[in-house]
């Protein structure tokens, strides 16, 4: 998590092509039956990539289990605006936890938009230099000023790639095989807990 630029400023509201998390869910499942996904790439590749990621959604749908009185520690409300691809591993697990999260949480509201389609949103946000997704950004809906955002990956899928990048005989599927058991095994207890350490850093 870092905390925003001074000055940056997004009225959600206003921006068109947002989803909510069911929403976001039927448009990728309505473009898998045309054999597309989201985003400027349209490979096989990305497609069955897309496919393999709903199964991984429904997966971490099926594991997750979020306290309910997370609600009583947070007392103002936000925008979550999440920007993401179908074809995504990372968000695959993030999304899903981060919409149960806003779920249970009456004072968060959240939209989903695709990168692809708000480079200009996604380009204040990059990771290292890159459009790394997903990205979380927290948003007061009152004065739609950025308050801070989070993403690509929490801290402990975050040191596997850093550590497998590093490796002389780097695999990228080894690394991806090796990113989804953690997910798995964590069960987004990580996602929530970094987000909502931001959260309440903003209370």
């Amino acid at each position: 998590m870092k905390k925003a630029l001074e000055g940056q400023f997004i009225a959600v509201s206003e921006l068109s092509g947002t989803y909510t998390y069911s929403q976001y869910r039927q448009l990728i499942d309505q473009l898998l039956v045309k054999n597309n996904t989201t985003g400027s790439n349209q490979s096989a590749f990305y497609v069955d990539y897309t496919r393999q990621n709903v199964e991984r959604m429904k997966e971490a749908e099926g594991l997750l289990s979020i306290p309910d009185d997370l609600s009583q520690k947070i007392t103002k409300p936000y925008e979550f605006l999440l920007i993401s691809e179908a074809w995504c591993g990372d968000a695959s697990y993030s999304i899903p936890v981060a919409a149960a999260l806003a779920k249970v949480l009456p004072m968060v509201d959240l939209k989903i938009i695709l990168r692809d389609e708000h480079l200009e949103i996604m380009d204040k946000f990059l990771t290292n230099g890159g459009r790394s997704i997903p990205k979380l950004i927290l948003i007061d809906p009152m004065t739609h000023r950025v308050l801070a955002d989070w993403g690509p990956r929490p801290a402990g899928a975050q040191e596997i790639v850093t550590e497998m990048k590093q490796r002389p005989d780097f695999n990228q599927k080894e690394m991806a095989n090796a990113l989804f058991r953690w997910y798995a095994e964590d069960k987004g207890n990580s996602i929530v807990g970094e987000i909502m350490d931001v959260l309440r850093s903003l209370e």
